[in-house]
């Protein structure tokens, strides 16, 4: 089966690839969201930039996760073009959240 680039035995397959690759990419995303949080607090960025900190430091650690479990799962085989539109889905709808807390 073929699905936005994804090739997959089973739909449990799939299901299973991205709840692995959610539990390893899970410090990768506290650094992603916490470091352009802390740079904004800390005055060194402006919300702009935070937001466009995150959102590419948010797409890379998707992307490293991605191709992790890609490497070891057989049952699921990925693209980078679908991997980078994944990655940057999720970041995108993610990036609102920074600077929340200080507006």
């Amino acid at each position: 089966m073929h699905l936005f680039g994804f090739e997959y035995r089973s739909i449990g397959q799939l299901i299973l690839f991205f709840v692995i690759v959610a539990v390893v990419g899970f410090p990768l995303e506290l650094f992603a969201k916490a470091f352009p949080e802390a740079m904004l607090s800390l005055g060194r960025l402006s919300l702009q930039d935070a937001r466009i900190l995150f959102v590419l430091l948010d797409l890379l650690s998707t992307i490293f996760s991605m191709a992790i479990v890609d490497y070891f799962m057989d049952s699921v085989s990925t693209t980078f073009v679908s991997v980078l539109v994944v990655g940057l889905i999720m970041a995108l709808t993610s990036v609102k959240d920074i600077g929340e807390s200080k507006s």
